[in-house]
């Protein structure tokens, strides 16, 4: 898995992939970064802050949304608070009480209407409390980004991780 190479998806999305174990397994993570039509940043499911992402970041836009997409996808997030002190940090339902050592500014629900929502659909799916995700549509690529609802592991992983 290459890691920290920002991977165009479509105009204005972008994802950084890093690696991740889980359980022993190497699974992966990756980030998702969309810029608004505003240019500022919405970065799905940050992962390992390394020297180099903040300026790759930089370059794209203002990071100003910051999600962390369920309660697995938030081990990272406290260094996003340091390097983008301006940011807004957003957290899944029951993750603030998972947390309690950050304060996001915004718990994510259905009936709230965010800065984002002329471009970005989303929707916490309660059908799995253990993890509480948010899925987002992003309306011009219909681009639908999830973290742990489905997983897509590549040829090239190890067979364990390809079993579990």
């Amino acid at each position: 898995m290459l890691e920290n190479i920002l991977t165009p998806i479509f105009h204005n999305v972008w994802t950084i992939d890093c690696p991740q174990k889980f359980l022993g397994m190497e699974i992966g993570t990756r980030m998702t970064i969309i810029r608004l039509k505003s240019g500022e940043l919405f970065l799905h499911s940050p992962i390992h802050l390394t020297n180099d992402i903040p300026k790759k970041l930089n370059t794209l836009g203002k990071v100003t949304y910051v999600i962390a997409p369920n309660k697995f996808h938030h081990l990272y997030i406290g260094a996003y608070y340091t390097a983008f002190p301006n940011a807004e940090m957003y957290a899944v339902p029951g993750l603030d009480k998972k947390r309690p050592d950050l304060s996001f500014h915004v718990v994510l629900t259905n009936e709230t209407v965010y800065e984002w929502r002329e471009e970005i659909d989303h929707l916490v799916f309660r059908g799995i409390p253990l993890i509480n995700e948010v899925l987002f549509l992003h309306r011009e690529s219909r681009t639908l980004i999830l973290t742990d609802l489905i997983f897509n592991f590549g040829s090239d992983l190890a067979l364990t991780t390809k079993i579990f």
